[in-house]
């Protein structure tokens, strides 16, 4: 299973803000989606809206795995 968060690019080490990865993972069908946080989403509380879209777009992409089958 490729890990496409792996290929984001890091911060720039001269930043006081911070970053957060968060990966949405099915075994069962091996896939995977990834989105990198950065503190102005963190402070604009878009954390729970995102972890909803990142989940809507891997159900959506399973199903479309599944009817290509």
């Amino acid at each position: 299973m490729n890990n496409a968060a792996l290929e984001l690019p890091l911060p720039s080490l001269d930043t006081d803000d911070f970053e957060v990865e968060i990966t949405v993972r099915s075994w069962k069908h091996d896939c995977h989606t990834a989105y990198r946080l950065h503190m102005r989403d963190i402070e604009d509380y878009k954390i729970s809206y995102i972890i909803r879209e990142m989940t809507d777009r891997l159900e959506g992409f399973i199903k479309e795995k599944k009817d290509a089958v």
